[in-house]
């Protein structure tokens, strides 16, 4: 992963219907392997709609707890722009990056981009030490809820 990212938020649902039951029902049939860290995933969890395995990896299902999760999650994402005058300046965006990266189209709901989502979204700083389904849960409980993410700040 070559971005940086910052914090990460869980929002509380507040929408159900049709379409995002289907991702739910899709998401949970993903599968998170457990491994060696790389660069690409420092925490060693991968995410893959094939049961692929690499040397020394464990493998299990997403579950709907987590699918719900990663649904409502976001991350903060470092931004820069440069201004037509040349003024240039950083602004931190907090963003849903899975659901951003979903298509409508219910064949192909998650795309490649989709899956690298959920990779980033696992191996975030936030889920370090994660080598189980059961870990990852634990963790999940930790996440600050999106919307009191500004409380105490004056």
């Amino acid at each position: 992963m070559t971005e940086q990212f910052g914090r990460i938020y869980c929002l509380k649902r507040i929408y159900d219907g049709d379409w995002m039951t289907n991702v739910l029902n899709i998401m949970k049939q993903l599968y998170c392997m457990f491994g060696e860290p790389t660069d690409s995933h420092p925490n060693g969890i991968r995410i893959s709609k094939e049961s692929e395995l690499n040397t020394g990896e464990r493998m299990e299902y997403l579950d709907y707890d987590i699918s719900n999760f990663i649904i409502n999650t976001y991350i903060v994402l470092r931004l820069s722009k440069l201004s037509p005058d040349g003024e240039y300046f950083v602004y931190y965006d907090p963003i849903n990056i899975v659901i951003k990266s979903l298509t409508s189209d219910y064949k192909s709901i998650l795309s490649e981009k989709s899956i690298n989502s959920i990779d980033t979204i696992f191996n975030h700083p936030h889920f370090k030490g994660c080598k189980s389904v059961v870990d990852i849960k634990e963790k999940i409980q930790s996440v600050e809820d999106f919307n009191t993410r500004f409380k105490g700040m004056k």
